[in-house]
């Protein structure tokens, strides 16, 4: 995300939205995505939301995290 929109509490928001979405048309199933393990804001980010690390890399020291949907 470009700087100036940064610390805004715009991610959050848009990943709240995303997920809302995908779980309303993907009921029961997972939500992958994968972050570099170094990019500690959004690892953070995506822990508050319910993503856990897989184990699994995409790339290296690019990790893999998965959502259930309910």
């Amino acid at each position: 995300m470009d700087e100036r929109f940064q610390r805004k509490g715009l991610g959050k928001y848009f990943m709240e939205k995303l997920i809302l979405f995908l779980e309303n048309k993907y009921p029961g199933h997972h939500i992958y995505l994968s972050v570099y393990e170094n990019n500690t804001h959004a690892i953070r980010l995506y822990k508050q939301l319910g993503f856990i690390f897989t184990g699994d890399f995409y790339k290296p020291k690019e990790k893999i995290m998965n959502k259930r949907n309910e």
